[in-house]
């Protein structure tokens, strides 16, 4: 018995040690159904489904979006002017690291200059890329090309294009990486 109570006693810290850890309770990001992604091929066309959420402004931000995009001078959630951007797509998606692009193009008659913020986050809001340039002219596009830690995850990518009169056009699309 004696034997036995040394070999109980590292189990059960064992246990506690493992029982301990951090426990993620806040929402995660729902892509919608499916991978959640809209799918284009290596030149940007459409390939089979779409995800109508993606690459369009959103009017709205939830308030985990908010807190992870939070900039101090800007209003989130204020008014837009979705015409600033002409055109703004991921691709291909999916595609592999080094692959994947982000392609935001802004409008000839976008009120410049104007400055671009993007973040990619995990299914957890956690960020893991982060692409930011100022001073873009009218008619000016931006090529990121996004990394990411993990393989056949899904991603978010969210973007906020503004000048210095505020908010111009805020969004979101999903990514997802293959090998």
């Amino acid at each position: 018995m004696k034997r036995f109570l040394p070999f109980a006693a590292i189990g059960s810290l064992l246990l506690l040690a493992f029982q301990c850890e951090d426990r993620y309770e806040g929402p995660d990001i729902a892509f919608g159904p499916g991978a959640g992604i809209t799918y284009r091929d290596a030149q940007g066309r459409f390939t089979h489904r779409q995800d109508a959420s993606d690459w369009t402004s959103d009017s709205i931000c939830n308030t985990q979006e908010i807190n992870n995009l939070y900039f101090p001078n800007l209003n989130i959630n204020g008014p837009q002017q979705p015409t600033a951007v002409l055109s703004n797509l991921a691709y291909p998606n999916p595609g592999s690291v080094g692959q994947l692009r982000w392609r935001l193009k802004l409008s000839p008659a976008a009120p410049c200059p104007c400055q671009v913020y993007a973040s990619v986050r995990s299914k957890r809001y956690t960020e893991v890329d982060i692409y930011q340039t100022d001073n873009l002219a009218a008619g000016d596009s931006v090529v990121f090309a996004p990394k990411t830690y993990d393989f056949d995850q899904t991603y978010r990518l969210y973007y906020v294009v503004s000048n210095a009169a505020g908010l111009l056009n805020k969004g979101h699309g999903d990514l997802l990486f293959t090998k």
